[in-house]
C-alpha cells in the first residue's frame, strides 16, 4: 500500500555538510528531484541566501565532484549543476532500488528534509534496514499510514493520479507564482507533457466531482490502470 514518509538526514551523512557549516543561513533544494531511474549522478541545486562564496564552497565540498553555475533565465548564480560523489548517490540509489521516489529534498541548518514515496511499507523497511547497516543517521518525522491510500480511494483517485497531485503540490506547481511547470514535472515523473496534463485534468475533475459537486456520493473504483499501447501509461 502506498506510503509517504518525511525524514531528516544530517548533511554530514547525505551531502553539503561543510558548505552548510560555512553558510548556516542558506537553504538548498534539489530541483528537479531525483527519480528512481536517476540516482543523483548530476542534479540541479537551487541555493538561496548563500552570498557570493557559495560557488567556491560547493566546489570544495567533499560530497561534490563539480558544481557549475547555471546562467540565464533570470538566474543570479544561485542555481548550480552539481555532480555528486559516492555518498549522496548511494542514498538515492538505495531509495530508488527499493521502489521509492524522492518527491522533495530541501536542506538548511545542517540537515536535509526528504519527502519520499514508497509503493508499500515493505519497501520502506528495505530502504531503512540498509541505511541502518550503513550507519546512516536519520530521524523519521512522519509516515502516512494506510489512511492516505484510503483517502485517495474514497475520492476516486487512482494511485498515479494521487502521486501526480502530491508531486505537483510539493514542487510548487499550484503555487502563485509557480515554482515549476508541467514540462519540468513531466520530465521528473518520466511521462510525456500530454500524459501528465491529461492525468492532472482527470484528477482535478475527480476531486471536484467527489468533494464539491457530489460529496456524499459513494465512490467505487473498479477499473485498474492499464499501460497505453504506445508511450507512457495514461490514466483512464
Amino acid at each position: 500500500m502506498s506510503t509517504l514518509i518525511d525524514v531528516r538526514v544530517p548533511a554530514d551523512d547525505f551531502g553539503l555538510g561543510e558548505t552548510m557549516a560555512a553558510i548556516p543561513g542558506a537553504t538548498f533544494e534539489l530541483t528537479p528531484v531525483v527519480m528512481p531511474t536517476d540516482p543523483i549522478g548530476r542534479s540541479m541545486l537551487l541555493v538561496d541566501g548563500a552570498g557570493d562564496r557559495v560557488g567556491e564552497l560547493l566546489g570544495d565540498d567533499p560530497s561534490v565532484v563539480e558544481a557549475r553555475p547555471v546562467a540565464g533565465d533570470g538566474c543570479d548564480g544561485s542555481l548550480f549543476n552539481v555532480e555528486w560523489r559516492q555518498r549522496p548517490r548511494m542514498v538515492a540509489s538505495v531509495i530508488g532500488e527499493a521502489g521509492g521516489t524522492i518527491l522533495s529534498a530541501v536542506a538548511a541548518g545542517g540537515e536535509w528534509r526528504l519527502r519520499i514515496h514508497f509503493d508499500d511499507r515493505e519497501s520502506v523497511s528495505t530502504a531503512f534496514d540498509f541505511f541502518g547497516r550503513e550507519t546512516l543517521a536519520y530521524d523519521l518525522d512522519r509516515i502516512d499510514r494506510p489512511r492516505v491510500a484510503a483517502d485517495a480511494f474514497q475520492y476516486g483517485l487512482s494511485d498515479r493520479q494521487r502521486e501526480t497531485l502530491v508531486a505537483g503540490f510539493d514542487r510548487g506547481l499550484f503555487s502563485v507564482p509557480r515554482k515549476t511547470d508541467l514540462s519540468t514535472l513531466a520530465g521528473d515523473m518520466d511521462v510525456t507533457h500530454q500524459a501528465l496534463s491529461e492525468r492532472l485534468r482527470r484528477a482535478h475533475g475527480t476531486l471536484v466531482g467527489n468533494t464539491l459537486v457530489n460529496p456524499t456520493r459513494p465512490v467505487l473504483r473498479t477499473r485498474r490502470e492499464a499501460p497505453s499501447p504506445v508511450g507512457p501509461a495514461v490514466e483512464p
